[in-house]
């Protein structure tokens, strides 16, 4: 009986918030429903896919990266690794942390957030930026980031200063890292597309410094159907 349609956007809209109970524990805080639901759906398909890696041994370093959505999704991931409810075996966190999967670094994963929507309270906000060592890039003018709480209004786009006024009040649980739009991008291209994230990211590295095969590596493909892909 709650809300209907394309998915995505549920999650995203679905942003009024939730203690952290058995999912996770927001330190006091709350985190969207929105994203506390959808990563609870998402964890069998993870743990399947962790299983398969473990197999080839434990890593070094965890890093969990996503972009808009993805990054919403991949932060309240860290927040569940990060920020379980002492004495709980019903979190997320602890059913991560199980199995093969018990000797991975988990207390050290770096989180890497791009174009990253409101994901909670405020209360919950800063205890995951205290917890969790991430970065989140955006570019400047990306409504979706700027439509924060986190962003203040005279630093946002006018897109972004209407949805701040209009929004719901949430939160950024990454540490934003504002880039200028890359300045070979014309007027009319969506800030919010990583392709653009990622160009300005290697402007800001000096392209000097970034090795060529990274610097103009073109990892982007144009597909009519899955099958080709």
């Amino acid at each position: 009986s709650g809300p209907s349609g394309n998915p995505d956007w549920v999650t995203d809209m679905a942003s009024s918030f939730v203690t952290g109970g058995s999912d996770i524990d927001g330190v006091g805080g709350k985190a969207a429903a929105g994203m506390v639901h959808a990563l609870a759906q998402c964890i069998p398909g993870i743990l399947e896919a962790l299983r398969e890696i473990a197999k080839q041994g434990t890593p070094e370093k965890v890093h969990v990266t996503g972009h808009s959505l993805g990054a919403a999704l991949a932060s309240t991931f860290c927040a569940a690794l990060a920020m379980t409810r002492a004495g709980s075996a019903a979190t997320l966190g602890k059913t991560v942390r199980k199995g093969q999967l018990a000797a991975w670094p988990w207390d050290s994963v770096q989180g890497w957030f791009f174009a990253l929507p409101p994901t909670g309270h405020k209360d919950f906000c800063d205890a995951f930026a205290r917890t969790v060592e991430n970065t989140a890039p955006y570019c400047d003018g990306d409504p979706v980031v700027e439509c924060s709480k986190s962003v203040g209004t005279m630093d946002t786009a006018s897109a972004g200063r209407a949805g701040w006024l209009l929004g719901g009040g949430g939160y950024s649980a990454g540490n934003l890292e504002k880039l200028p739009k890359p300045a070979s991008s014309a007027g009319s291209e969506n800030p919010h597309e990583i392709y653009l994230i990622r160009a300005a990211l290697v402007t800001k590295l000096g392209r000097a410094n970034v090795p060529a095969p990274v610097r103009d590596a073109q990892p982007w493909g144009v597909y009519n159907t899955f099958r080709d892909v």
